[in-house]
């Protein structure tokens, strides 16, 4: 939709006005009286728009109206010069619906929100040794990285401009608790002065926030780096390693827009089942391109047998590389401990003659 036109016949005096929010331009002046509001030959999509009455047809009417908008559909039913639609999300109106309706008397509505823009998420962490830090906003980082301290508790709380219902909910693995109960912005999660690391975490949005937004969020973990990033009730932290989180960011986009760009990780995994990885190096020039395939999608990890094996076979691949008759970039052993002794997407051979010919790939756990 790139114009439109309103026009009202009555037997009352007064106007119907009118304004677009245009792309590019923003709100434009009101018009009234089957006027043009929006642009021609720009190819610039309408957003939002707003309706209202003036004279003996506002004395009379009250005049309802909605917005079908990309990638959200039917919005809610609004009246009388509030705003439908989108804005500063580059979403198109494709449809609307405009209805007059005598003073007094019941009009059309839903309970679903009638116009949209980006919110704003705002968070803070409790930290070893600091406390409460500065508030945060929209993806900054909140807690430490490098200086091997411990998120300890969090609040985070979401605002948006339009007043759609809802919030954020959300939850911690904490030390000797485990998962504790869902809180609701803007209470703390996790613990606050009891010397107690937080593990991992969920969060989600509620009410109507849920339906037009999406929650993403990121931890950086004690001997991992940053994780890849959760959303929606996702877990991000890990599991039964007694690995800290060190620090976190949120942000929230409205749906349909594309995630938001991931800190770099290490591992594609927003968690860790467990695992354990140490780096146990061969050396800095390892080239293993003996077969030369190229499929990509796997690694071999070799199981490493009997409590206690690791550490000799790991020795003596590190000892026999170049001569061996096999080779894998990781040794797994018990307790979820894994050794990496080279970098991967190079040729693996140690999984027979099918696995090996998909063993030229990135570590996917």
């Amino acid at each position: 939709m790139e114009a439109m036109t309103i026009n009202v016949a009555s037997q009352y005096s007064g106007d119907v006005q009118y304004r677009a929010y245009v792309q590019g331009i923003g709100w434009q002046n009101y018009v009234s009286n089957g006027q043009d509001a929006g642009t021609f030959g720009q190819s610039k999509r309408i957003e939002a728009f707003q309706v209202r009455l003036t004279g003996q047809l506002a004395q009379k009417y009250d005049v309802y109206y909605h917005t079908y908008a990309q990638n959200l559909g039917w919005l809610g039913w609004t009246k009388n010069d509030k705003p439908s639609g989108t804005a500063l999300i580059a979403y198109r109106l494709e449809a609307v619906q405009i209805k007059l309706v005598p003073k007094n008397t019941v009009g059309p509505s839903t309970s679903d929100a009638p116009y949209v823009e980006p919110a704003n998420v705002s968070y803070s962490t409790h930290i070893q040794n600091i406390g409460w830090q500065q508030r945060q906003y929209n993806g900054q980082l909140a807690g430490t990285t490098g200086q091997g301290l411990r998120i300890e508790g969090f609040n985070v709380e979401v605002h948006d401009n339009v007043g759609i219902s809802g919030g954020l909910s959300y939850n911690t693995f904490s030390q000797n608790i485990a998962w504790q109960n869902w809180v609701s912005q803007p209470a703390t999660a996790g613990t606050v002065g009891r010397g107690l690391r937080t593990e991992a975490m969920h969060m989600k949005l509620t009410g109507d926030m849920a339906k037009y937004y999406n929650v993403y969020y990121q931890v950086h973990v004690q001997n991992l780096g940053w994780l890849g990033l959760a959303s929606n009730g996702e877990m991000a932290g890990t599991s039964n390693l007694a690995d800290r989180i060190e620090s976190m960011r949120v942000i929230v986009t409205v749906k349909g827009q594309p995630a938001p760009a991931s800190m770099p990780t290490y591992r594609k995994s927003n968690y860790t089942y467990g695992f354990n990885i140490k780096q146990n190096r061969i050396g800095a020039n390892v080239s293993n391109n003996y077969f030369g395939y190229s499929d990509n999608s796997i690694i071999v990890a070799h199981e490493a047998g009997a409590p206690g094996s690791l550490d000799a076979q790991v020795n003596y691949m590190k000892n026999n590389w170049q001569s061996n008759q096999a080779f894998v970039s990781h040794f797994v052993g018990s307790n979820g401990r894994i050794e990496q002794l080279s970098d991967t997407g190079i040729a693996q051979w140690g999984a027979g003659a099918t696995g090996n010919k998909k063993a030229n790939g990135r570590l996917q756990i």
